[in-house]
């Protein structure tokens, strides 16, 4: 495995592999939060009954481990991880501008929603609170359930019993649609998209929803349109079309990496942008895409820092104390030895990516030429950057030989054919 991962590649039971690991951090990160939040238990984690909604998910644990497991390796669950270990561990605040947080206990009883969402899935009956925001109930994952309620934050009842799922906030009782796939009136579902080809599928959610998508640190859209979301999915079939015809080897890695797509706000600048968290592996945050082959390069541009993050995760590429400040050819500031790591192998793909296409384009494009040659210089001089640097472990520094190799193929390519 750490040979193929270290070239950039992967098959899907690596990716698996990289995701099982995910999952048990995701476990030592919720039993974390648990044990923080009884620090704060008058002001926050007795007001969001933290451990109530814990207990409850380990009943439908023990009920239905897959779906549990699903749940808690969704990049929703992730980023909402993230984010309360960062408020309980610097004293409520978390990042940025802090007078629009909503109060700590909010973030914290997010936990039985997360609980309430696993319940629905697995038809266990039971009980647990979660936070209504300003007149809405998110179901991560699912949807979002308006509700009638004067306040910006309020805690809310939820009950599942004879199959029928209910929130009951300040009185009024609204009922979660059976089908939650569907739009009903106060019902905003999760979208899903889906291409298959060669018996390779890729089911992906648009979601516009969730309240934790700050970890990409870019403006998310507000709820889409119906044309939006059609252009969207014609963007992703095109892009799997493209995968499937002239790179089907990342098919399947894509497959199985690829949960969630998050429609970025638009920007002034014709650019467009994508970016990727640590936090939510498996979502990937991007501009509405132009065509299916830039949608097919952003896939690819993401998939490799999932799998470089796991990677460090299970393997550590470079000690805690590599904090210098290195040369990037893709950046204007300099950045550390993470960030160089990451740049290098995201790129490699996206090389890889375009010298395919260049090699069956049926005439010369002096722009995308140009574009590979450029990446292929970075590299090149992303790649002399990385031997030289201090804090590679030993699994670093193979990772950094394997990519050399895989540039100089590159050159080789770019320059013969």
């Amino acid at each position: 495995m750490l040979a193929a991962l270290c070239e950039g590649g992967g098959s899907p039971a690596d990716v698996a592999l990289l995701r099982s690991g995910q999952l048990s951090k995701r476990m030592l990160q919720l039993r974390a939060i648990v044990d923080a939040s009884e620090r704060w238990a008058v002001e926050a984690g007795e007001l969001a009954r933290v451990e109530q909604s814990y207990q409850s998910l380990i009943a439908v644990q023990r009920y239905e481990p897959g779906i549990v497991a699903e749940l808690l390796a969704s990049p929703q669950v992730g980023a909402w991880a993230a984010w309360c270990l960062r408020r309980l561990t610097s004293g409520g605040r978390g990042d940025g501008d802090h007078s629009e947080l909503p109060p700590l206990w909010v973030d914290l009883a997010h936990l039985g929603a997360i609980t309430a969402v696993a319940a629905i899935r697995s038809g266990l009956e039971l009980r647990t609170s979660l936070p209504a925001r300003a007149g809405s109930v998110t179901l991560p994952t699912l949807g979002r359930l308006t509700v009638d309620s004067g306040n910006p934050w309020t805690l809310a009842r939820f009950d599942l019993s004879s199959r029928v799922a209910t929130v009951l906030v300040e009185g009024f009782r609204v009922i979660v649609p059976p089908r939650w796939h569907g739009d009903v009136p106060g019902w905003e579902p999760v979208r899903r998209l889906q291409s298959r080809i060669d018996g390779v599928e890729l089911t992906a959610a648009l979601d516009d929803l969730d309240p934790y998508w700050q970890c990409f640190g870019l403006p998310v859209c507000g709820r889409l349109g119906p044309d939006a979301v059609e252009r969207w999915r014609c963007r992703l079939v095109e892009a799997w079309t493209v995968l499937a015809a002239r790179h089907p080897e990342r098919l399947s890695t894509i497959g199985a990496s690829v949960a969630c797509l998050v429609p970025l706000a638009s920007r002034s600048s014709p650019s467009r942008v994508s970016a990727s968290s640590r936090h939510a592996p498996g979502a990937v945050a991007l501009s509405e895409p132009a065509s299916g082959v830039g949608l097919a390069a952003t896939l690819i541009h993401e998939v490799q820092h999932f799998k470089l993050n796991a990677l460090h995760d299970l393997v550590p590429l470079y000690r805690p104390d590599a904090i210098g400040s290195l040369y990037s050819p893709w950046r204007h500031d300099p950045r550390p030895l993470a960030g160089l790591l990451h740049g290098i192998y995201a790129f490699v793909g996206v090389a890889e990516f375009l010298r395919r296409e260049r090699e069956c384009a049926r005439r010369r494009d002096a722009q995308a030429e140009l574009e590979l040659a450029r990446y292929s210089e970075q590299l090149r001089v992303g790649y002399e950057q990385a031997v030289a640097a201090q804090g590679l472990t030993a699994a670093g520094a193979k990772l950094v030989a394997a990519l050399g190799t895989a540039i100089e193929r590159l050159h080789g390519g770019l320059f013969t054919s």
